[in-house]
């Protein structure tokens, strides 16, 4: 059992920061979140206000290698991409794209507070540009707790 993500389950407004360009896009989200297979699977939906979108990240954790595979698809084009992999070391998850050009990181991890950002490379990984920011801010905790879930009492 794995309960990496555990800290994620229940609702939360996400703050985005996007680079576009040259410009640094803000939009918001909320997004809910919940566990399964005792801690080995993830499930996480964001609905994006200005956007009019959603996207979904669907997280499977291989015990045999310890690590993620992390999905997403997207409202937009309802094709789920392929995988980024990766794990939580001292409490900072790191994940990366098959083709080894993006990469994304989750950190300062609080019961109420959680910070993503996601660079991307165009020299195959020796500078990192980032280029997408997410401030988790919990708005609840799950309202159905499964046995697979940590519950944090707000």
């Amino acid at each position: 059992m794995n309960n990496d993500f555990a800290f994620e389950t229940g609702t939360w407004t996400v703050t985005h920061r996007q680079l576009r360009g040259e410009e640094w896009v803000e939009f918001t989200s909320t997004a809910s979140a919940h566990g399964f297979f005792e801690g080995n699977g993830s499930f996480e939906e964001h609905v994006f206000h200005e956007l009019g979108t959603r996207g979904t990240a669907f997280r499977l954790y291989d015990p045999a290698v310890q690590e993620w595979a992390i999905y997403w698809a997207s409202s937009r084009d309802g094709k789920l991409q392929t995988p980024a992999r990766g794990r939580f070391v001292d409490g900072v998850g790191t994940f990366v794209d098959e083709d080894g050009t993006g990469r994304f990181h989750w950190k300062d991890i609080t019961p109420t507070s959680a910070h993503w950002y996601q660079e991307h490379s165009e020299d195959g990984g020796t500078t990192w540009v980032t280029n997408w920011t997410m401030d988790f801010t919990r708005v609840s905790a799950s309202s159905s707790p499964r046995d697979d879930a940590v519950v944090v009492e707000e």
